[in-house]
Order: C-alpha cells, then structure tokens, then sequence
C-alpha cells in the first residue's frame, strides 16, 4: 500500500486526515470567488494537455496542505494527490467538489453565538442581488455553475464522499488486515449506496450535511453502518431520520 507511517493512528483514520486540511479554515464564498478566477490556470498547469500540476496552482496548492506533515511527509501526499486528480476524467468536478471543505458560516467567539449558529447554514449571508434566495438555493446556483452543468451536481457529491474515504487509504499507517477492512468499508457499492441516500434529502438537509465541518465524520459513521447493515438502500424513503445526526 506505500503507507506513509505516522500520519494518522486512530479509530477514525480519515477524520484525523482531513482535520487539519488548510482549505478548512475557508469560507464557502472565499473559495468560489478563487475558483472563478484560477480555474481555466489549473486546468492547464500541468506539463502535457489536460493534466495538472498541483504544486503549479498557486492559489490552490496552500489551501490543500495538511498542517501536522512533514516536509517529506507533504512531498508524498502531493504527489500522491497530483496522481489522483489527473486520474479523474472531469478535473473541474474536481475542484469543485473541493467547495465541502470550506464553511458556510463565519465562526463566532462568543459561547451563546457559537451555540445559536450550529446549524451552519443558518448565519450565511444573502448576496445583495440575491436576497430572496434561500440559502440552499444560492449554494445550489453557485455549485451548479462551478461544476458547469447542472448534472455535474450529482459528479461533485460522489467525487467528495469517494475523495475523503478511498484516497487516505495508501497514507494511513496500520495493519493490512485493517486497511482491507476500511477498504470494504469505503468500496464503491457502498459509497454508490450513500451517495443515493444524501442524495434523497430535500435540499436543506443535503447541504446541511455535505457542508457541515463534521462531514468526513458523518460519511465514515454512515459508509461504516451500511457496511454493517444498518442503513440498507431499500429503506432511502425513511434515511433522512436515520442518518448521523448533524
């Protein structure tokens, strides 16, 4: 597996990877406003046609930096993510599945703030020329125009839940035998299962879920009760009151 020893060691593998992701500390608007503007660049950064060169994305490259690697540790987890991403067929579903890292929401000193905004949906601001758009609404335009084509939206969706699970895999220091597991875990028939049912949420609830700073969490907790058989596909129609809560 090339793991790379003493990256993560917990239970919850991938919600130690990506905890500490720089584009965390991004808001939702911050990063689509850096999206539109380098987007054609990335896409063209590598050396041949249609490859990219992640270290060649300026704007990007910090932003998916991982604060706890070492030096040789981030030289192996780039190259191991420009691998990734030139062997997606759509790079800019890519990218623009990136946008689940960011916040929605702003975070608040104040105890009682922090409190009133856990739903992180609820303090993200109108845009002024938008102002009576819901906010699930303004999200769904802005990813719809990021991924191109409004059934790019559904691309985006799996490409994020298969990204934070199957990619970490080869970076994670443990036995095979719990790799293999973690690997039946996060196999494609169960994401293909998940991906179904956040996708059966009304709009709200699946932003709410894909946006929410505990996302990596709530994919491993609901990939692991498929696995078990807890959240079988035929029950989709009753998944909006069984999914992790948020």
């Amino acid at each position: 597996m090339g793991a790379m020893c003493g990256c993560t060691n917990s239970t919850n593998d991938i919600i130690n990877f990506w905890k500490n992701i720089q584009l965390r500390n991004l808001s939702f608007d911050s990063y689509r406003k850096i999206f539109s503007e380098n987007q054609r660049a990335w896409l063209s950064s590598g050396e041949n046609r249609g490859t990219v060169d992640i270290r060649k994305c300026n704007e990007l490259y910090p932003l998916l930096e991982i604060s706890e690697f070492s030096a040789k540790q981030s030289s192996f987890y780039f190259d191991k993510l420009n691998e990734y991403i030139n062997n997606q067929l759509d790079k800019l579903t890519f990218f623009t599945c990136l946008a689940f890292f960011t916040k929605v929401s702003v975070e608040h000193q104040n105890k009682k703030e922090k409190k009133d905004a856990e739903n992180i949906l609820d303090s993200f601001k109108q845009e002024e020329n938008n102002a009576n758009q819901t906010i699930h609404e303004k999200l769904f335009s802005h990813l719809i125009k990021m991924a191109i084509k409004k059934s790019d939206h559904d691309d985006v969706t799996r490409c994020f839940i298969e990204f934070v699970t199957q990619f970490p895999l080869q970076f994670i220091c443990q036995e095979e035998k719990d790799i293999e597991e973690k690997k039946q875990i996060y196999s494609k028939e169960n994401i293909d299962d998940l991906y179904l049912k956040v996708k059966s949420m009304n709009n709200q609830n699946f932003y709410e879920y894909m946006f929410n700073i505990e996302n990596v969490f709530h994919i491993h907790n609901d990939l692991v009760k498929i696995y078990n058989a807890e959240l079988p596909i035929e029950r989709a129609n009753t998944f909006n009151n069984e999914i992790t809560p948020k």
